[in-house]
């Protein structure tokens, strides 16, 4: 194409001018000719661009663009500098709210457009629902997205006072020093790691309420996170899970194989429930709490117990009363997640192995929960020791064929 020619596709321009704005080319195509009207980034960060099958439509669209963008000049001029409001264009009725309006603010470094605003944000939502509504939505919307019913339940339990303090209120209203106020007064004798878990539910609740557009803010958001203090975890020592198994071996044989699974493989109480005697090692995305499917490493005195203590198809037996009987009877009490927590700290112990122990644990090489909740310091010898327990009978004879293995070492080394 020479120089003195131009391009068909383009709005030729004066030399030395910019093109007007905004800029009208013309597209030739198969089907025909269009005019596009190109605006830049005009009211936004994404550029402006609208097609039009005629070149008068074309012109009346920018026309449009360009009466907007002079207003909009207007508007943006008389905020930057102040200039008289012409009191006439208002009625009678918005001439008294105004004065009423200043007369509030008086005393105060407050605007009325300031005043307006929050009013907007807080006092005058586009859907006003009460605390109850949304609490009913976010759990229906749990239920829905198939969240674990004890996620459910917890929401539940830990809102269900909110609710019915605040539940006729319009959640758009509240604000953050009514909610620290309330996890104040809920949380005055209780730890810090449960003030955590009231606020997380609260904070879950108020952005349920943002993504349905029922406020603009999570008042949560600004109320300061807990630090809880770190606990090192109950475990129950070796000797201690020998006499409870043994007695329970004695007494109550049928929940063997819960306590051992739980001491020696680490699986959620959870995860147990979900446990067939056909597929033993393997947890069912189904039970497993972040829905990961795992196989867990049977380990020798597990399977020990298992062989001895054998049951027929079905779930692994569980009874909260035979549970209990055995720990008073052998006066032992097995802490919240102590199984878990023993098997974690004793494996670590034992193997030397974070990655490795995380993993059997169900959480994906992630060693920081495993060293913030489910390590003790165990002894080398309690690792030991703890890996040993095994049925008396197992065991005796495993220590018999121990003694004659040395014996018979002794007289090999003793005639050669």
């Amino acid at each position: 194409m020479s120089s003195s020619q131009v391009a068909p596709s383009c709005t030729p321009c004066k030399p030395g001018r910019r093109p007007d704005w905004p800029v009208i080319r013309e597209r030739r195509n198969r089907r025909g000719t269009s005019w596009r009207v190109d605006a830049g980034r005009f009211n936004g960060p994404h550029r402006y661009v609208k097609q039009f099958k005629s070149q008068v439509e074309a012109e009346q669209h920018a026309e449009k663009l360009r009466a907007q963008r002079a207003a909009a000049k207007v508007t943006e001029s008389r905020e930057r500098k102040p200039v008289a409001v012409n009191l006439t264009a208002l009625t009678d009725e918005q001439r008294a709210d105004a004065l009423a309006a200043f007369r509030v603010l008086k005393g105060t470094s407050g605007t009325l457009k300031a005043a307006a605003t929050f009013w907007k944000a807080h006092a005058a939502p586009a859907d006003a629902r009460t605390v109850a509504q949304v609490f009913a939505e976010l759990v229906q919307a749990m239920k829905t997205a198939n969240r674990r019913p004890r996620s459910v339940q917890e929401m539940v339990g830990r809102l269900g006072g909110f609710v019915d303090e605040y539940g006729k209120t319009a959640i758009a209203t509240l604000t953050t020093p009514d909610l620290e106020a309330w996890i104040n007064n809920r949380c005055q004798k209780l730890s810090a790691r449960t003030r955590t878990h009231f606020r997380r539910v609260l904070h879950r609740l108020f952005s349920h309420a943002v993504k349905r557009g029922y406020r603009e803010a999570n008042p949560v958001a600004a109320i300061e996170k807990p630090s809880p203090e770190q606990t090192v975890p109950e475990i129950v020592k070796p000797g201690q899970v020998r006499r409870l198994l043994e007695k329970a071996a004695e007494i109550r044989p049928e929940i063997v194989p819960y306590l051992a699974i739980g001491f020696f493989s680490g699986l959620r109480s959870t995860e147990i429930d979900g446990l067939d005697w056909k597929q033993l090692i393997y947890v069912d995305p189904a039970t497993a709490k972040k829905r990961r499917s795992r196989y867990v490493k049977l380990e020798p005195n597990l399977a020990a117990w298992l062989t001895a203590h054998r049951q027929g198809d079905g779930r692994v037996f569980y009874s909260r009363r035979a549970l209990r009987f055995v720990q008073e009877q052998r006066k032992v009490t097995i802490p919240y997640n102590g199984a878990r927590h023993s098997y974690g700290s004793h494996h670590l112990a034992a193997y030397e192995d974070a990655g490795k122990t995380a993993a059997m644990l169900g959480h994906t090489n992630d060693t920081s929960v495993l060293f913030s909740h489910y390590r003790a310091l165990v002894k080398p010898s309690e690792a030991r020791a703890y890996w040993e327990i095994k049925p008396v009978r197992v065991a005796f004879r495993q220590a018999r064929q121990t003694r004659e293995s040395r014996r018979q070492t002794k007289y090999v080394s003793k005639h050669i």
